[in-house]
């Protein structure tokens, strides 16, 4: 097993789209952390943390996305 780990470099779309394109590829998942709310909104299922506490998560509700 491995895992790739990067650091939130300065064009974080092109890296997210490298490795969405090899989770497709490898049929595997891909676990991202962020504080960037755009890269979260591309994600399938997003999981919140505030003060190191799970607050909510599961799978993106499109009609959430829309409403912002």
């Amino acid at each position: 097993m491995s895992l790739p780990v990067t650091w939130t470099p300065t064009d974080a779309a092109e890296v997210f789209a490298l490795l969405a394109e090899l989770q497709s590829e490898l049929g595997t998942g891909l676990v991202v952390v962020t504080h960037d709310l755009a890269l979260a909104a591309r994600l399938d299922r997003q999981c919140r943390l505030v003060d190191g506490r799970l607050v909510d998560g599961g799978l993106v509700d499109s009609r959430q996305q829309e409403q912002g």
